[in-house]
């Protein structure tokens, strides 16, 4: 369930939530997916282990509350290592910075960070893309090489 929620994910309230102040709501859903994508079932297999291990209630319930912050820890730090692939690979390297407004992404007008998630998510590692973006008031195009997240090569 917390991989299918990964793969939708949530483009689809982060402008109302930024526009409404929202965090909190946006927050709870993304701990939910890290929870069902890796925290729980972390948790699960150590409450088993612990059961058939002879463990007691308290020690059962402890590892397992343990675990769950450990897999929901690591599904961050994976989350962080995959973003740095995207931009402090791909657009880094193409000389896009913290800041641009990027307003077309392979000649397609781009207006919300959900459009420009759904064109990122058509291309392939290898691909060349041309992007163009505002950097103080002025258009610069430029061209990204899609790179990988790193290791996933």
């Amino acid at each position: 369930a917390g991989q299918a929620l990964d793969i939708g994910g949530l483009d689809y309230m982060m402008d109302e939530a930024v526009a409404g102040g929202l965090a909190d709501l946006a927050e709870e859903r993304l701990l939910a997916v890290h929870m069902l994508k890796t925290g729980v079932p972390a948790a699960a297999l150590l409450r088993i282990g612990c059961v058939l291990g002879g463990g007691s209630e308290a020690q059962v319930m402890a590892l397992g509350n343990y675990y769950e912050a450990v897999g929901c820890a690591f599904q961050i730090m994976d989350d962080v290592r995959n973003l740095r692939g995207v931009f402090s690979g791909s657009a880094d390297k193409a000389g896009i910075q913290k800041g641009d407004r990027i307003i077309k992404w392979n000649k397609k007008d781009i207006a919300t960070r959900a459009e420009f998630v759904d064109e990122l998510r058509t291309h392939e590692v290898g691909d060349k893309v041309q992007a163009v973006f505002i950097r103080n008031g002025e258009e610069k195009t430029v061209y990204v090489e899609m790179q990988g997240a790193p290791n996933s090569q």
